[in-house]
């Protein structure tokens, strides 16, 4: 298994970053390859003597993370690459526990991210939680249908050789983002079969939420434009349900009270469900204030401008 994250800027995220891959438990085969994407923060990768990594730097300013990536892939030698972001901490049996999930005919595994909980940021953290664990749970049913539509490059898994048979990013190399999304659409176009999810709690990724809400509709805007490029009436159809699902209490609010009730009482049932199993705290307040606000944020990343994934 090829570990591979790329990482432009990532200076006050290295530290804990170093302390998660350290502690992995890997095999003598594994390997860790950190791809330097034309910093212009000079980043202490190799004088790590608690981590055996591969570091390599790009210089180029302009480019996309997708290439950053690719650089990274194409240095492995490992049959099997597992993508990861520099802001995420990993559990010790993260590698292991994916290795374990690699059945016969796998082609990609997509694993959990969820957004770590930090009471200190208030609300802003409370709703990235819960999108997180709604996403999750969207991404993980559609695979169960064979329609996969979401997924997250911090815990992405696949075959080199079948990645190498794609061209790589090469049939989406023009999207800036989408390293993720549209690299399963691509898998999947090529065979709907061999994708499966990793639904167990030493498999969940965590990453940071957004520290400003500026921050978070930036990032959302960017998760936009990658699923807006998702093609195929089936992934369409269930785009626009979930679109409709998500803004379904600010609709049945004022149109059917008793069945925006009927559906809390269903999504606490699933959410707090995710939650513990996946070893995450769930409040009851908390959700209810996410699911009648977390509308009004959609409407409002209409306003926002399309970003690159890193400045």
């Amino acid at each position: 298994m090829a570990v591979v994250i790329p990482l432009r800027n990532e200076d006050e995220h290295l530290g804990q970053l170093f302390s998660a891959l350290s502690a992995l438990q890997l095999d003598i085969n594994d390997e860790i390859i950190l791809v330097d994407d034309a910093s212009t923060n000079a980043l202490n990768l190799e004088n790590q003597p608690a981590l055996k990594a591969k570091v390599i730097r790009r210089e180029a300013a302009k480019g996309s993370k997708k290439q950053a990536l690719t650089l990274g892939i194409n240095a492995s030698t490992a049959p099997w690459v597992l993508c990861s972001d520099a802001d995420c901490t990993h559990d010790p049996l993260w590698v292991e526990t994916l290795r374990k999930c690699l059945i016969p005919g796998l082609r990609m595994l997509v694993g959990p991210v969820l957004t770590k909980q930090e009471a200190q940021n208030g609300w802003l953290n409370a709703i990235t939680v819960y999108e997180s664990a709604c996403l999750w749970g969207i991404s993980k049913q559609a695979i169960r249908w064979n329609t996969p539509i979401l997924c997250s490059g911090a815990n992405l898994c696949f075959r080199k050789s079948d990645w190498e048979d794609l061209g790589g990013y090469s049939s989406h190399l023009e999207h800036p983002s989408g390293d993720d999304v549209l690299l399963l659409r691509a898998f999947y176009d090529a065979s709907p079969e061999g994708i499966e999810y990793c639904d167990i709690p030493e498999a969940v990724v965590l990453t940071e939420a957004p520290k400003t809400w500026d921050d978070w509709y930036r990032q959302r805007k960017r998760w936009a434009s990658k699923t807006a490029h998702v093609q195929g009436w089936a992934q369409t159809l269930q785009a626009l349900f979930v679109l409709l699902w998500m803004l379904a209490p600010l609709i049945l609010l004022f149109w059917n009270p008793y069945a925006l009730v009927v559906l809390w009482v269903l999504e606490v049932i699933w959410i707090q469900d995710e939650s513990v199993r996946l070893k995450q705290e769930f409040s009851l307040l908390k959700y209810i204030v996410f699911r009648l606000v977390y509308p009004l944020f959609l409407v409002k990343l209409l306003w926002v401008k399309k970003q690159p994934w890193k400045p």
